[in-house]
């Protein structure tokens, strides 16, 4: 099996992975529709809801969303296949970071603290270092925003915000942002699916205290690497995907967007940028709705709406 055969399945047995492709088969989107940031972004943005844990017929949704990999197959293929969507997978780029401000504070990635081993209990449960030190990667674009001038490009975690994704909730609005160019000689460990994911806790390992699940032990991965990014590609085939080995068994959660934690302090130049308004339309799309789901429709999200 190659990369991106394997990169399919992973999809496809993932409930948020199969979730964003059914809703990109019932709205009529085609792979090169998907290979714009403002089109793909918001779409994982509404999967990842679509998926919530907390959602008191998770396990219902999960059993549709993953009964739908059949149907929904040729569409991931076609779209893995398709060259512009390569940068679902791209590396890490470090001069394209995007930092958010909840409280009016400015970056200071050289104050940055490791995080300490063995982790937390909040950290074995929410997957990620209670430093909260993260980023996430400005893709290419221009658009205009209802109250500011042009923005230059699309991001993962800005749309999240935007839309609630998940437990993405601003603590203000707009948003605050600053471009952080990172060192290029930054040690990055990539996140492009759930077997990535697996490695990370195996080699760094910690129990999850509710469900014994591994989790990474962000403390002793810190010795090693200076950040941990999702890309988009491993947040669709990731999250909610169980993997077991003789060491135990991982799944991937609570992330809800193409994101980088960073796990020690680094030089960085930060630059201001215009606040982030949202209010961008997406694209129509290039082909014909098709039925997917069962007759009543995913849930409506209105991605505007603040």
């Amino acid at each position: 099996m190659d990369i991106r055969e394997k990169r399919v399945e992973d999809i496809l047995a993932s409930p948020m992975g199969c979730a964003f492709f059914a809703g990109v088969s019932e709205r009529g989107y085609l792979p090169e529709d998907l290979a714009n940031p403002s089109v793909s972004l918001p779409l994982a943005a509404e999967a990842v809801d679509m998926v919530e844990r907390w959602l008191p017929d998770h396990e219902e949704v999960v059993a549709e969303m993953l009964g739908l990999a059949p149907v929904i197959r040729p569409l991931v293929e076609a779209t893995l296949a398709y060259e512009g969507t390569a940068w679902w997978y791209e590396p890490l780029a470090p001069e394209r970071q995007v930092w958010i401000a909840h409280y009016g504070e400015t970056p200071d990635p050289s104050g940055w603290q490791q995080p300490n081993s063995p982790p937390s209990r909040w950290e074995c449960y929410a997957q990620k270092p209670d430093t909260l030190q993260y980023t996430t990667t400005l893709y290419e674009g221009s658009a205009t925003y209802e109250g500011s001038a042009t923005y230059d490009g699309y991001a993962s975690l800005l749309i999240g915000y935007e839309n609630h994704a998940g437990d993405l909730w601003p603590q203000s609005w707009p948003l605050q942002c600053w471009l952080l160019r990172m060192p290029a000689d930054a040690r990055i460990y990539e996140l492009n699916g759930p077997e990535d994911w697996h490695r990370l806790c195996v080699a760094y390992p910690a129990h999850d205290f509710e469900d014994g699940r591994l989790v990474p032990d962000w403390g002793a991965a810190s010795a090693d690497w200076d950040g941990v990014h999702l890309s988009l590609g491993g947040l669709l085939g990731c999250e909610q995907n169980r993997i077991e080995s003789p060491e135990g068994w991982s799944k991937h959660e609570f992330w809800h967007a193409e994101t980088t934690f960073w796990l020690r302090p680094l030089d960085a130049t930060c630059e201001r940028m215009p606040d982030y308004h949202g209010g961008e339309d997406r694209p129509s799309p290039s082909g014909e709705p098709q039925q997917t789901f069962p007759p009543y429709g995913p849930p409506t999200v209105n991605f505007h709406q603040h």
